[in-house]
């Protein structure tokens, strides 16, 4: 699982005022700027099928089931439904319904914080695609006018979008791994050298930066020389299973 902000379309005053009068917020949901990671989404590359077929919008991600977030087990953690998704100008463009007023105090709630402007962010939740190599992105090239150090995923797959308080990523993924299962430990634990109990007082963030960036990772209680990972396709493949592991599966 990955996810991408985006924010709250600007808007004019009649189109505020009618924003108000059918729920219907629109909204930038992704576009091809670089992350915090270095990572630059493929605006064409978007597969939308499963999402049109249920269309998620969720408050800060909590839509997956209990796991890192907190219990996902009630319908009133979905806001709304995704209305037109599509790629309009170089972006990823979703009108946001909100459930009609009453329903869902969580959805109203919202819905009244993004139209007073107290709220304005928004995140994709998204599954990279592989190419026929079975990677998920390649590095950018200066002759064609791209950053040589970014990272060009060939495609992304939108499972949700949800309203968030804070676009940053390292906040929104500081969930603890405490209560995972087994094989998720297991996994760690072969992946980076730490005892169950140090695993247990890792967040998700500290988890992936060991796996991906060892060197650079400040998570405590972390070994200064975890055991190294062989760089095969095989290998890095693993290693994008585990986040998936991390951020999805396990919060079903």
């Amino acid at each position: 699982m990955n996810y991408e902000y985006g924010r709250v379309k600007n808007l004019s005053e009649a189109e505020t005022k009618a924003m108000k009068e059918n729920r219907l917020v629109p909204v930038i949901a992704s576009t091809s700027t670089k992350d915090r990671s270095g990572d630059i989404l493929n605006m064409e590359g978007w597969d939308l099928t499963n999402f049109k077929s249920n269309p998620i919008i969720g408050y800060q991600h909590n839509v997956y089931g209990a796991g890192m977030c907190e219990p996902a087990d009630s319908p009133d953690q979905i806001i709304g439904k995704g209305v037109n998704p599509r790629v309009e100008d170089g972006a990823l463009m979703i009108d946001i319904q909100f459930k009609e007023k009453g329903r869902s105090e969580l959805a109203d709630k919202v819905f009244e914080d993004m139209a007073d402007g107290y709220l304005n962010a928004v995140s994709v939740g998204f599954l990279a695609k592989e190419n026929e190599e079975g990677d998920h992105f390649r590095k950018g090239d200066e002759k064609k006018g791209e950053d040589p150090e970014g990272k060009y995923f060939f495609g992304q797959e939108l499972l949700e979008l949800s309203v968030v308080n804070l676009p940053d990523n390292p906040t929104a993924l500081r969930r603890g791994i405490k209560s995972q299962t087994t094989k998720t430990m297991a996994f760690l634990r072969k992946m980076t050298g730490l005892s169950f109990g140090e695993i247990e007082n890792l967040t998700v963030k500290d988890a992936v930066d060991m796996i991906e960036n060892p060197k650079k990772s400040k998570a405590k209680n972390i070994p200064e020389k975890p055991k190294k990972v062989t760089e095969t396709k095989k290998e890095i493949k693993s290693i994008y299973e585990m986040k998936m592991e991390i951020y999805a599966k396990h919060m079903k």
